[in-house]
């Protein structure tokens, strides 16, 4: 389960007012807002433009997968932001 603070930063990083939301509100907008986002995409995304925290919250609250070019799954653990 994801801390206030860092469901804060997942709702600041997906441009989501959360000044007047409970826990439970943050969550559920945080996941309408990134697969509003990114749900339905053919296309590949670079986790680059994501933070590990938006990322670890995603996975463990809502079963995301992470996928390489060639299909195979990704680990959080090899995550590494700008490089």
């Amino acid at each position: 389960m994801a801390s206030l603070a860092e469901l804060r930063q997942c709702c600041e990083e997906l441009k989501i007012d959360c000044s007047e939301m409970t826990r439970e509100d943050m969550e559920n907008e945080i996941r309408t807002a990134f697969d509003k986002k990114y749900g339905r995409l053919k296309s590949y995304i670079s986790i680059d433009k994501f933070s590990k925290t938006l990322l670890q919250f995603i996975i463990e609250e809502y079963d995301w997968v992470l996928k390489n070019k060639d299909g195979e799954v990704v680990a959080l653990t090899d995550y590494k932001k700008g490089e």
